[in-house]
């Protein structure tokens, strides 16, 4: 089964996505956008390689509070079982009062709930463990590359980490304090 590629405008100037439909795509994925920090290379070319502005992010938490879904790149590092005990890549998937994550690349690929209550959520530039998290900057001295950074999140079964774009941290926060 072939997948057909088609563009969709969105209501944030500069901002577009692809949405691809067919056997390549989870039904979750055709649904939902990404968030303006976490978009995909197609994204990034048409944005002219700029990086995402503070109407596009606020845009992104208020369409969660309205009831839309946004999909978000994060790596999760949790505690205990089920969660990942290293970092691992993956997307969080935040509506109003639900966050899941699920990993991209695995054969056992299922999506986990975040329902835990934190405690404290701090936020942190990645450190010396999170050698593969990038950490801003330009390729070439022309094209910028996204910065992301670390939420610490404390519960009572121990500390979680997840590290997301720069440009959604707030969205992401809000998602885990609200739930």
């Amino acid at each position: 089964m072939r997948g057909s590629c088609r563009v969709s405008r969105s209501p944030y100037p500069y901002r577009g996505y692809l949405e691809l439909t067919g056997a390549s795509m989870t039904k979750d994925a055709r649904r939902h956008e990404r968030s303006a920090g976490s978009r995909s290379g197609f994204d990034v070319i048409r944005s002219g390689f700029r990086q995402p502005n503070s109407n596009e992010t606020e845009g992104d938490i208020e369409s969660v509070r309205d009831g839309s879904t946004r999909i978000v790149s994060c790596s999760l590092r949790g505690p205990r079982s089920p969660y990942p005990k290293r970092s691992k890549q993956g997307n969080l998937q935040i509506s109003h009062g639900l966050v899941t994550w699920s990993p991209s690349w695995g054969l056992h690929r299922r999506k986990l709930t975040i329902d835990e209550k934190f405690q404290s959520i701090r936020v942190r530039d990645p450190g010396k463990a999170e050698w593969n998290s990038k950490k801003g900057g330009s390729a070439f001295g022309v094209i910028p590359i996204p910065k992301f950074q670390v939420l610490e999140c404390q519960s009572e079964n121990g500390v979680f980490e997840f590290t997301v774009p720069q440009a959604d941290i707030k969205l992401v926060e809000l998602a885990l304090r609200i739930k």
